[in-house]
This record gives structure tokens, sequence and C-alpha cells, in this order.
């Protein structure tokens, strides 16, 4: 479980995030969802530890980010957009890498890789150099990779961009896979994605939260028929939708 308890985040004067407090429960899929600049990216690299906020915590599983970083690290798993991976590296490479990297002893490594290529569909690929992968390939190597060291919390920013629709359908159907075992909190502004695939909706506008719920208590709250007519109702209601990166 990650909880999230009045983060604010500000560059010089300006103000990225205000007040952001939330709880990600295990076991499902948690998604932030919002526009071009509500805010979605600034959060997540505080909750990977990438940025430091101005106020608030994070806790992952108890531990406190603040307290205890290179251990709420540790627990943490990310696929920032674009997956970038080690271009001149094969995927086995690639994963041998990152499992080093992590100190996971190499028998052990091993068969992680090995279960991790079996459920992300990469036997295919293993030899090929990465940087000549196809987004999708990309996309579940990049996974594979952020769950090489069995983390608590994985975090996606925008995973499933570029994606054509196979590619999309196959890495929800993976996402959902790992959910049962991991706290996956996702970034995404497609509302079809968030209304299929979800178990809680954080809704964000200029770097705050408009309202939390699950699918049908947002729809239900807004009187809306989908999750898109729900975050444009809650979004005008806020007076508009700009505003932090």
């Amino acid at each position: 479980m990650v909880k999230v308890e009045h983060i604010a985040k500000s560059f010089g004067t300006i103000s990225a995030l205000d007040d952001i407090s939330f709880t990600a429960p295990d076991g499902g899929i948690t998604s932030i969802a919002g526009a071009n600049g509500a805010g979605k990216t600034t959060l997540l690299k505080i909750l990977s530890g990438v940025l430091l906020p101005s106020n608030g915590t994070v806790s992952i599983d108890g531990i406190m980010a603040g307290d205890d970083p290179l251990r709420a690290r540790a627990l943490t798993g990310t696929v920032f957009e674009g997956a970038p991976l080690y271009p001149s590296m094969t995927v086995t490479e690639h994963l041998q890498f990152v499992a080093a990297m992590h100190g996971i002893q190499r028998k052990v490594a091993n068969e992680r890789m090995l279960n991790l290529i079996d459920a992300c569909n990469l036997g295919t690929v293993t030899n090929r150099i990465t940087g000549n992968l196809s987004r999708g390939f990309r996309q579940r190597t990049a996974l594979a990779a952020a769950l090489i060291h069995n983390p608590s919390l994985l975090i996606l920013d925008e995973p499933t961009s570029g994606l054509d629709p196979v590619e999309l359908s196959r890495f929800w159907e993976l996402l959902r896979s790992f959910a049962a075992g991991h706290t996956i909190i996702v970034s995404t502004h497609s509302m079809h994605e968030i209304e299929t695939h979800s178990a809680l909706v954080v809704m964000m506008a200029s770097g705050k939260i408009i309202e939390s719920g699950t699918v049908r208590e947002l729809c239900e709250r807004s009187s809306a028929s989908s999750l898109n007519d729900a975050f444009m109702y809650l979004v005008s209601r806020q007076g508009g939708i700009h505003g932090r990166k």
C-alpha cells in the first residue's frame, strides 16, 4: 500500500503540486488521470524518489520515503514515458545489467529473468538489440526490468503512449496479471483505458486532485455516463485543465 499525504512541490515561485493526498491499495491499478500539464509526471517522480517534495510525505508498505529513501527506492520499480533502455544491449543483457545493479545474486536473477521473459512475452527478442525493438517490445522489456527486483510498488508514466491497438491490449493484460502481487500506479490521459482497467482513479488538474474514487463513484458524483464526461464536468467546475508539468 502507498500513502501520499499533503504532497506539495514548487520550482522557485512556480507551484507544481498543491496538497496531494491519496492511498493506492494493493491488488489493483490506481490511475492518475489528467490532461497534459496536470502535474502527473511531477507526482510520479516524487513517488519514485527522483524528486523530493517541498512538503508532505510518501510511505511505501509503511516505509517513509523521506526517512529511508534507499529502502523506499528498493521497493519501487519504474517505467517512465518512452521506456528508456540501454540501446546497445540485447534484451537479455539489459535485464542482467539491471538485476546486477539491484545486487541480485546471479542464480536468483537468472530465474527471475526467465520468468519475466515468459510473462512479458519476450522470448522471441531476447537476443535482439533493444535499440532496434518495436515500441511494444521496448515497453515490455522496460516492464520486465522494472519488476526484476520484485518491487512492492510499480510506477508507470504514460506507458501506452504510441502503442498500436494490439500492443495496447496486450500491455494492459500484462499489467492486470501483475496487479495481484503489486501496487501499481499508472499515469495517463486516456479516459477509455482508465475506465476499462482501473480500480481507483485520481483525477488531477493544475497540480491539484479534483476528485478520486472508483469509475462508478466518479460517474455517479458527476451524473455522467462515462469517465470522460465525469472528468470534463469536474474540470469545468474547477475552472480549467492547464497549469503544471
